[in-house]
């Protein structure tokens, strides 16, 4: 099941993130050690504007009660780019990987973006080495 974080779930974003984090440094902007140094304040404004009803939001995939894949989509919020958005923190489990997981959290989101914003742009960043993120981006239409 995928669907849009909210406070509840702070434990497992939590758990996942970090692992992302820690699992593959090279593939993301942020480091483990400025995650765990954030205060628990900044982790559920996350959780709580994805919940809410801005343009900013944070899926995840559940099985059996456990998040086992995450992505994010930050809108700009200047004026002029406001038709922007950034996509970020997309990490599936390494168990659930090659399941469609991915695949499915992705266009859940985009599919949320074309129903409730007024996006035109989203841009992504992958690392070069994580050539099956991609791959799969490929697949359901960015390029680069």
């Amino acid at each position: 099941m995928i669907r849009v974080l909210n406070e509840n779930d702070f434990d497992e974003y939590y758990r996942v993130r970090l692992k992302s984090l820690e699992d593959h440094p090279e593939a993301y902007s942020s480091m483990p050690k400025f995650f765990k140094e954030a205060t628990n304040e900044i982790h559920l404004k996350l959780l709580n504007d994805s919940a809410s009803e801005s343009n900013f939001y944070l899926l995840g995939h559940f099985y059996e009660n456990k998040l086992t894949g995450i992505i994010g989509l930050k809108p700009e919020s200047r004026e002029s780019v406001i038709h922007k958005a950034t996509l970020w923190g997309f990490y599936v489990d390494p168990e659930f990987r090659n399941s469609g997981i991915g695949k499915k959290l992705i266009q859940k989101l985009l599919s949320i973006t074309k129903e409730k914003s007024n996006l035109r742009y989203i841009r992504l960043m992958v690392a070069a080495s994580c050539k099956e993120a991609i791959s799969l981006f490929e697949q359901v239409g960015f390029d680069n």
